[in-house]
């Protein structure tokens, strides 16, 4: 008898069984699921999302049956999350597909039932939105990566793995909760569709009191329009893309590359001891439908031909995501992001109180996609 057996059997305890490989398997991949689970449930909650456990609980929605594996709720967002670490891990997806389309293609009705079957979500549901205001989002979360057969048969699925997975872990740890306007972008969800954007009957349009400088005094190219005006930080990063729009299909992390951690970290200790905007310009791309009147008039978008000379004009911005391409002074737009700690409590403030310095070029009406690209 070994000495662990007989100081057991003079305990009055029974030694504990040798586990089978087969139950040992299911111990590390029960690990596992778990410790991938928290994983996920840390970046939705550093994205600003709040959780609601509903896995193992059963419901029948448009005579099917089903189980969620987890709700993350922002504002009126809805996203239900599909996490495995099985290897077969895309025909389980397929096999929920039915019954994440019948949910998808009645909102309204999947909010409803929601509400008397995971009652826990009512304190998340904002009581300013209707039902109709909400929206539910699929992620699916993969430990393998789908085949591009699966992908392309669950267009209504956004797929969360390899590089896109840590492509959004490394930009929460960059700029914090503000890295939820990319999540949602990722979504494929539109700024009218989210929070206060969903309530507007009309697309937002932001306008700024700004000058006009012409070509006569800039020496660009005919057509290229500079403007300069004041805005808020927050309205900025709410609009502006860093390099690409869709920096989550980059493998090569270029987004993280132009935003340095630790230059963004120091720009905020700045603003927290000092509280001083920066006063250096932040230089931006204005999208197509930029407006510029000239102000003290009716408003109106004076045609390109007519602005020559340097003049006041007031400046009209859709505020939609990917509206403003920042080209220089990425870090200090990014540095009032969202974030935690001791310092978000002055910086949130800092974020609608404080005005940058912007210098636009509205590029020529006849440009197309790509040369402005290349101009970018």
């Amino acid at each position: 008898m070994t000495p662990a057996k007989r100081k057991l059997k003079s305990r009055g305890q029974k030694p504990k069984k040798a586990l089978t490989p087969a139950q040992i398997q299911a111990k590390e991949q029960k690990a596992e699921q778990k410790a991938a689970d928290q994983k996920l449930r840390t970046l939705f909650d550093k994205l600003g999302f709040k959780y609601l456990k509903v896995d193992g609980q059963n419901f029948t929605f448009k005579n099917r049956t089903g189980e969620l594996d987890g709700l993350f709720v922002y504002e009126n967002i809805i996203v239900i999350c599909e996490l495995t670490i099985g290897k077969n891990g895309s025909a389980h997806l397929l096999a929920k597909k039915p019954f994440y389309e019948k949910i998808l293609a009645d909102l309204p009705g999947f909010i409803a039932l929601s509400r008397t079957t995971f009652p826990e979500i009512c304190p998340l549901l904002d009581a300013k939105y209707t039902d109709e205001k909400f929206r539910v989002c699929i992620v699916y979360a993969p430990k393998f990566e789908p085949t591009e057969e699966v992908v392309d048969l669950c267009p209504e699925i956004s797929f969360l793995h390899g590089h896109t997975y840590k492509y959004f872990q490394s930009l929460v740890g960059t700029i914090g909760s503000s890295a939820r306007i990319e999540f949602l972008k990722f979504l494929g969800l539109k700024y009218d569709e989210v929070g206060n954007g969903c309530m507007k009957a009309n697309l937002n349009l932001q306008s700024y009191q700004g000058f006009l400088l012409p070509e006569a005094n800039s020496t660009y190219p005919t057509g290229y329009k500079i403007v300069s005006f004041y805005a808020d930080p927050e309205t900025l990063m709410a609009g502006a893309y860093v390099l690409r729009r869709d920096g989550w299909r980059d493998a090569s992390h270029l987004y993280q590359r132009i935003l340095i951690r630790a230059k963004i970290r120091s720009m905020r200790r700045y603003l927290v001891e000092e509280q001083r905007v920066f006063v250096n310009n932040i230089v931006v791309t204005l999208p197509r439908e930029t407006m510029i009147n000239e102000q003290g008039t009716p408003a109106k978008n004076i045609p390109p031909k007519n602005l020559t000379k340097i003049m006041p004009v007031t400046v009209i911005l859709p505020t939609v995501f990917d509206s403003v391409g920042i080209i220089d002074g990425q870090h200090r737009v990014f540095c009032y992001h969202e974030g935690t700690g001791s310092d978000e409590e002055t910086i949130k403030h800092l974020r609608q109180q404080q005005n940058l310095l912007v210098t636009g070029i509205k590029f020529p009406e006849e440009l197309s996609a790509v040369d402005r690209k290349i101009a970018e």
